[in-house]
């Protein structure tokens, strides 16, 4: 853009948007995807005793489970020093807590689909497919650990887990969950 005391001049120069550029920036993309979540790496660090993963605990904690007690357990919060005891025979039912999956949600769709092609537009020019995938899997990693953050996680934890932990914040307890979400191009 020129600007003196009369005239205000914008001038557009071409790039390159042929079908051609269009097809290989395309092409490209087709070649990456991202990945958003608890990757192998992160997944596979024990965050218990008895060699309980990361993943394990994931898992658990977005689709829910139910057990029974096999035998009386009486064990000491690290956290809080409170010591606790659950029965043989007790059900522990641990409710699904959705943190992965939030992209089901329509409006949360729509953002992801918002800032690809926002991505896009970003990066068709230098034909970056990469940055991309990568712009869009920082976004939903954010958004996952955002759910987590906002305390927007439902149901609320059990009295014994919140006496255990010393808070009532679903997934978080130590961070290893939380820290635990990344985003991969691949």
């Amino acid at each position: 853009m020129a600007v003196n005391d009369t005239v205000c001049r914008i001038e557009i120069k071409e790039r390159d948007t042929s079908s051609n550029a269009l097809k290989k920036f395309y092409k490209n993309l087709d070649k990456h995807n991202v990945t958003v979540g608890i990757h192998k790496e992160e997944g596979a660090k024990q965050v218990g005793n008895n060699g309980f993963t990361l993943i394990q605990n994931a898992c658990i904690q977005e689709f829910g489970s139910t057990q029974t007690v096999q035998k009386t357990r009486r064990f000491k919060s690290p956290l809080t020093g409170k010591w606790f005891t659950i029965k043989k025979g007790t059900e522990l039912n641990i409710p699904p807590r959705v943190f992965v999956r939030i992209f089901n949600d329509k409006k949360e769709k729509q953002d992801l689909t918002e800032a690809f092609k926002n991505q896009i537009g970003i990066y068709q020019k230098s034909n970056d497919a990469e940055a991309v995938y990568d712009g869009v899997g920082y976004l939903a990693k954010w958004r996952m650990r955002e759910r987590i953050d906002s305390k927007k996680i439902k149901p609320k934890n059990a009295e014994m887990t919140k006496e255990y932990k010393g808070s009532n914040t679903p997934l978080y307890m130590t961070g290893e969950l939380y820290f635990g979400i990344e985003s991969k191009v691949h």
